[in-house]
């Protein structure tokens, strides 16, 4: 079995705009979108719908030089990267490179079976988004049975000692269904809980979006929050919904983002006001990650997140 690497990730009850925090012991992590490929059809996704997949190759490289410019984690996202028939062996790239690994996934569709082949690839954590109970989950990512598959996901990769954290996006009509999942969280045997204030997909058009996913009232998720702390025994966190003390947008910091296209952005939820993304030319990571800084700090970059971090 491959030794898993460290990760840097921090457990515990906190409350941030931003959803990326400096990593433990320093470094940074790199989300690398390894597919836009997915089965589901979340109507809040910002994937690009085009089939487009990054290669084994490039993860192995990108590896290699991430490990070089002091990346300590690496997320694993898509669209779906389950979609990703050498999935194993990124994560095994990853890892052989001194990298701890991140699974980001809706986990449909995972069998206990791959749940052991990525744990012994070296799989370290794994994180999935439920947006309710059973019935609203279904509805909402246009997908039956979808809720059980990833639950029973959850479950064999716990039994392989991969960590779970449990992500649930909240906005006003799925509000009532924090305490379900702060119990499900429970029950899988999750590393943490965090509750994410959810982003606008800039695929959005017109006032129907502030309509449908308006925040909860300050007043309504604090009390809620508060009382889930009080009652339940695993770390949660929020996302969006309260400032910490002294708290910075951290794109480009603790966090740069890779697409499918080799494109590097100082997060994958950040947008250029001037220029395309740039392409990563092999050998030449060091010098993008440097010019990428430069770029933020003179303000060329713009988080689109909807989250007003100084």
């Amino acid at each position: 079995m491959t030794q898993p690497a460290a990760t840097g990730s921090l457990r515990d009850n906190s409350d941030r705009i931003c959803r990326f925090r400096p990593v433990t012991g320093g470094g940074f992590r790199a989300a690398i979108e390894v597919t836009r490929r997915c089965r589901l059809h979340c109507p809040h996704c910002f994937v690009p719908p085009q089939p487009l997949d990054l290669s084994l190759t490039s993860i192995r490289w990108l590896a290699a030089e991430l490990k070089r410019e002091g990346c300590r984690k690496v997320i694993l996202t898509g669209g779906e990267p389950l979609l990703c028939a050498d999935l194993e062996e990124m994560v095994r790239a990853v890892t052989e490179a001194g990298i701890g690994v991140d699974l980001n996934s809706s986990l449909a569709g995972l069998a206990a079976g791959r749940a052991g082949t990525l744990a012994e690839a070296g799989l370290k954590e794994a994180s999935v988004s439920f947006y309710g109970d059973r019935e609203f989950h279904d509805a909402f990512v246009r997908r039956q049975g979808c809720y059980d598959a990833a639950r029973s996901a959850c479950f064999a990769l716990r039994a392989f000692g991969v960590d779970v954290d449990v992500h649930g996006p909240l906005w006003v009509e799925n509000l009532r269904h924090a305490a379900h999942l702060c119990e499900l969280a429970e029950q899988i045997g999750a590393s943490s809980l965090t509750f994410f204030k959810i982003v606008k997909s800039p695929h959005a058009t017109g006032r129907s979006w502030q309509a449908r996913y308006a925040e909860p009232a300050e007043s309504a998720f604090a009390g809620l929050l508060d009382e889930m702390r009080l009652h339940t025994s695993i770390p949660i966190r929020s996302v969006g919904f309260r400032r910490s003390a002294g708290e910075a947008c951290e794109q480009a910091c603790s966090i740069v983002g890779i697409d499918a296209a080799l494109r590097l952005t100082p997060c994958l939820l950040s947008r250029s006001l001037y220029r395309d993304p740039a392409v990563i030319r092999r050998g030449a990571l060091g010098e993008a990650l440097r010019l990428l800084r430069e770029e933020v700090r003179r303000g060329d970059w713009q988080p689109w997140c909807g989250q007003d971090v100084p």
